[in-house]
Order: structure tokens, then C-alpha cells, then sequence
């Protein structure tokens, strides 16, 4: 089967185009694909009967996930650049309609809005769901956190039973800037970049009073995420490079 691999400020896919429907089994093809590829998730593009067509996003563990912000600026600009949509166009997801628009490299997205609001559910920490859910650590120095243990450790605490959820580690550098590591349910570790989280954290903080919008992200990868949040809703924008074997 013929795929592509995706980066999204480094967060990292296999995207196949499914607008035939052949039958697969997404869960198996995730868990092989992200072994032999080394990327976070597996990203399947097929028709949609209300938009450009239909993103559904697999971990690598072979979990479905309901959203993904950097999956779905790599599926707009894999829709774009396989004709499957005008630049400007709308994708179908578990989490909802969205928006996006593809000017070259840069894509950005509506992401959505936030729910289930909880401030100070720990020392520091807070959570939010942006699609998926993600708790939010507050940290003076995110370079030096053993994202790995503490994650692992928050993640599967039973406070967030039984789904679980993906945890991120925040420094704040400036009121228009943060710096960001998650630890990624599903994929089971840290990933270079997350954009629901990066939405989270700038949202939590902004609430805090300690960032105002828009703000500007730095992933573990080194490369910049800018976060906008309009009429209730989050806009994730940011650069998409095809990985060449």
C-alpha cells in the first residue's frame, strides 16, 4: 500500500489515501506502519459525504483518537497537494467539522473549543480537553523534567480513569511565548511536537492571566507553533514538511 510521511513541526505521520475504501485493518496497519516508520501516528484520508474528506487518526499503539492538530494540518496539506481539496478547505474528523487552509508549507487549522475545564486539580496543574484531553503542568524549567517518567506517571493516574490522558510540561517565556514537552497517550512517550496540546497550554495560561493570545509555541523539535483563539475557537498554525526515506 502506497503512504506518505508527514512532519507537522515534528510530530510525525504515515498518511495513506483511502478515498478508494479498500478494506484494511486500520489497528494492525498503525502499529506496523509506526514500527517500521518511526512516526507517532498513522493518518487515513477517506471520502466524506459534508466536507473535502474524512481524516481519522490512529495512534501508534493502534488507538483511535478523536482529534489531532498537527495530524490535521498534515491531512490539509496532503489534500492540497494531492488535489483532494482547494487550498482553502474542510475536513471531517471524530471531533468535528474543520477549517484549514494550506498557503504553501504553512497550514493552519480550526482546532475547535475547549471543554471540561479544571483549574488546579494538583499543584500546577490543570486540565482541559481540546478534542482530546490534556492535563498541563506548570514548570520553571521544561528542559530538565523527566517528561518520560512524570508523564507516564500522570497519565495513567487514576484521577483521569478510564481513558486516560496526555500530559504537557509548560515554561512560560514571555506573555506571547511558552515552551512545551508532552508526554502523548497512544503513543506512549514524548513526542517533538503536539498541537492540541500546544492549544491547551496557551489556553490555560491565558486564563491565569500568565499569556495572551496569540501566543507562540516551542516544541521539543525546536520549531514554532502560533496558537490564535477567535469567537471561542482554536487556530493551530504552523509548517508541514514531507519526511524523504
Amino acid at each position: 500500500m502506497d503512504y506518505k510521511k508527514l512532519s507537522g513541526s515534528g510530530n510525525t505521520f504515515v498518511i495513506i489515501n483511502n478515498i478508494p475504501q479498500e478494506k484494511i485493518n486500520p489497528k494492525e496497519l498503525a502499529i506496523e506502519l509506526c514500527a517500521k516508520e518511526k512516526t507517532d501516528g498513522l493518518l487515513l484520508i477517506e471520502p466524506s459525504n459534508i466536507c473535502d474528506f474524512k481524516m481519522r487518526i490512529f495512534n501508534r499503539d493502534g488507538s483511535e483518537a478523536e482529534m489531532c492538530g498537527n495530524g490535521s494540518r498534515c491531512a490539509a496539506f496532503f489534500g492540497w497537494k494531492e488535489n483532494l481539496a482547494e487550498n482553502k478547505m474542510e475536513i471531517e474528523t471524530l471531533w468535528g467539522r474543520i477549517k484549514a487552509i494550506a498557503s504553501g508549507d504553512l497550514v493552519k487549522v480550526m482546532i475547535g473549543e475547549p471543554k471540561d475545564i479544571r483549574l488546579n486539580i494538583m499543584l500546577n496543574t490543570h486540565f482541559v480537553r481540546v478534542g482530546v484531553p490534556h492535563t498541563i503542568v506548570l514548570v520553571d524549567d521544561v528542559d530538565n523534567v523527566d517528561v518520560f517518567g512524570l508523564g507516564r506517571k500522570i497519565r495513567f493516574d487514576i484521577l483521569f480513569e478510564p481513558e486516560g490522558t496526555n500530559v504537557d510540561f509548560v515554561e512560560v517565556i514571555l506573555e506571547n511565548k511558552i515552551k512545551i514537552r508532552t508526554y502523548e497517550r497512544g503513543v506512549e512517550d514524548e513526542t517533538l511536537s503536539c498541537g492540541t496540546g500546544s492549544c491547551a497550554s496557551c489556553y490555560i495560561f491565558n486564563l491565569l492571566n500568565k499569556t495572551h493570545f496569540p501566543t507562540i509555541v516551542e516544541a521539543r523539535s525546536k520549531e514554532f507553533l502560533n496558537v490564535y483563539f477567535e469567537d471561542n475557537r482554536f487556530y493551530l498554525e504552523g509548517r508541514v514538511k514531507e519526511i524523504y526515506s
